[in-house]
């Protein structure tokens, strides 16, 4: 289950899709192609008391030409994934519930050491205390699995690597005329499970059990009705449970974030959000170097045309690795993406993205490519068909980690 690929649908049966679904495109500008409502094809929920319940299955096969994300001797193999999903929404005047459950089960068809089983609860919720102030809450639990393509993926496992993340948030919004204030605070645990490796032995994964803890700050001001300029400032700090066999290095470490940046809304041409500033990681080992460089993102839609919208985006951070002598890696990635609406219920889009890891203590620099296509075919409210085209190619100058992967799929959605 890959965190850092971009996902792109195609909808196989959008080809056979005849004009009668589309009509003469209305002025929706200033929303995106892939957000906007489409009531004849959107789930209308089925109301339970004061919520309104929207439970999904997705059935799905796809065709995997490098399973394990590897150089050489690649292994291929066709999935079928089987997911579903549980939402309940409030429909309160004031306040806001959601609760969600999710499940996504992977089976191979040949390779079935590979198969892996998803799951997760959380809820999400607002508490309006007055017209100008607000809490934000959020809480999860998931079980996920580590991606055979994934930084810190151990390629000598007979399976991958499976983990529980427990994450919570709790934020303060605010508002005093045209000055805004946000106070955020998010807590997240994650707890890996060890592995067996190829040929005997146990992959202890133990080591890489941490706490993170994220503190922010943003103040910002309205120049105009649709632009904010901020200011934002963070500190983390991330532990690690030392009390393990596994644990060699004290990967303990503390940082912070300075950033300034706005927030806009171009009439109905464009909307997003620039920021820009700086970034450093200290480590508590004096073996591990500490870790600094630019801290930037970008998060911006130009709506091009009613049907076609032009995505960019934009991030750097500070990564963990499992590499025993390196501190971690400053991973920047960019991505640009484009969505058309062929017809009302027929969307096709295309996405490209580039990755660079760059490791401290250590000469290993990762670069990733990688490149989605695809359509989406609103059946009607309850059906929705996908078909789906993935290639990535990493190139690192450290040997064993380059591969290149394809993945075709179909999937097919039923909703309420």
């Amino acid at each position: 289950m890959s965190q850092n690929k971009l996902k792109i649908s195609v909808a196989v049966a959008a080809l056979l899709s005849s004009m009668t679904g589309y009509a003469a495109a209305e002025d929706v500008r200033g929303q995106g192609v892939a957000d906007r409502a489409r009531p004849d094809y959107d789930a209308i929920g089925v109301r339970t008391g004061s919520f309104l319940f929207y439970p999904s299955v997705t059935v799905g096969e796809s065709y995997d030409d490098n399973i394990y994300a590897a150089e050489t001797n690649t292994e291929s193999d066709f999935v079928t994934d089987l997911s579903t999903q549980l939402s309940l929404v409030s429909t309160w005047s004031r306040h806001e519930l959601i609760l969600n459950a999710t499940a996504d089960a992977a089976f191979y068809a040949e390779n079935d050491d590979e198969n892996t089983v998803d799951w997760g609860v959380g809820a999400t919720g607002r508490i309006d205390i007055v017209r100008d102030s607000s809490i934000d809450l959020a809480a999860s639990y998931d079980h996920l699995t580590e991606d055979r393509g994934s930084a810190n993926a151990i390629g000598v496992q007979t399976e991958p690597t499976e983990y529980d993340l427990l994450y919570g948030l709790v934020a303060i919004n605010h508002k005093f005329n045209r000055v805004s204030l946000r106070v955020e605070g998010t807590y997240s645990d994650y707890d890996y499970d060890n592995g067996s490796l190829i040929g005997g032995g146990v992959s202890f994964q133990d080591d890489r059990d941490r706490a993170e803890m994220v503190g922010t700050v943003q103040v910002g001001y309205d120049v105009s009705p649709d632009t904010n300029v901020f200011l934002r400032g963070s500190i983390n700090e991330r532990d690690y449970d030392l009390d393990v066999p596994a644990a060699t290095v004290d990967r303990d470490s503390d940082g912070y974030e300075v950033v300034a940046g706005v927030e806009f809304g171009i009439s109905s041409l464009a909307s997003g959000e620039i920021y820009a500033g700086y970034q450093e990681q200290d480590y508590t080992a004096a073996a591990l170097d500490n870790i600094s460089g630019l801290a930037f993102g970008v998060d911006v839609e130009w709506y091009l045309t009613p049907l076609t919208t032009v995505r960019a985006t934009a991030s750097s951070s500070v990564e963990e690795t499992i590499n025993a002598t390196a501190s971690g890696y400053l991973s920047n990635s960019y991505g640009l993406g484009l969505d058309h609406e062929l017809m009302r219920n027929v969307i096709v889009s295309a996405d490209v993205g580039y990755t660079t890891d760059e490791y401290e203590g250590i000469t290993r620099t990762e670069d990733t490519l990688t490149l989605d296509l695809g359509v989406d075919y609103l059946i009607n409210r309850n059906f929705r068909a996908e078909f789906g085209y993935t290639y990535t190619n990493r190139d690192s100058d450290t040997a064993g980690r380059g591969y290149d992967n394809n993945v075709v799929g179909f999937s097919l959605k039923a909703q309420l």
